[in-house]
């Protein structure tokens, strides 16, 4: 984010960016943003965040920060390694690892109404079809389940 915000601020497009989480004890502060901490209530957080900024540059698996986002119908700006193995039919985030590429998305979703709008309806379609596949997957382990008591009776 050290890198993206001076991009941002070099752009004239006014922006407040709130910092959340661990990442607030290994910064230091600063007047390009405002460090929340952990918080108690998520969802308090998202409450007014016109998008949602995942910087991660490493790590492995699912990107939790991504899914929050996505559930919240949040637009989404990140790096690939955070939508790592997400397949959305439609894009719930403008993506790049590329710096200045990265600060247009931001930018872009900072200025557009619209495809804000697209992308967070993206992501609750996105969440819907997970939650559909969760349930179909939910009913066939209970079958198993019944089948496995019918057959040791």
């Amino acid at each position: 984010m050290f890198k993206i915000i001076p991009l941002l601020k070099k752009s004239g497009v006014p922006f407040k960016v709130k910092l959340a989480g661990s990442i607030c004890k290994h910064i230091p502060d600063g007047e390009d943003y405002e460090k929340l901490g952990y918080v108690d209530d998520v969802d308090e957080a998202y409450k007014d965040a016109r998008l949602v900024i995942n910087p991660v540059l490493v790590g492995t698996g699912l990107n939790i920060k991504t899914i929050e986002a996505v559930s919240k119908a949040k637009p989404l700006v990140s790096h690939e390694v955070g939508v790592r193995g997400l397949k959305p039919k439609k894009p719930f985030a403008l993506v790049s690892d590329d710096d200045q590429e990265f600060a247009n998305h931001i930018i872009e979703l900072l200025q557009n109404d619209e495809k804000c709008m697209e992308l967070s309806k993206n992501a609750v379609s996105f969440m819907n079809e997970y939650i559909e596949k969760n349930n179909a997957a939910l009913e066939e382990i209970s079958k198993d389940l019944i089948h496995i008591e019918y057959n040791e009776r």
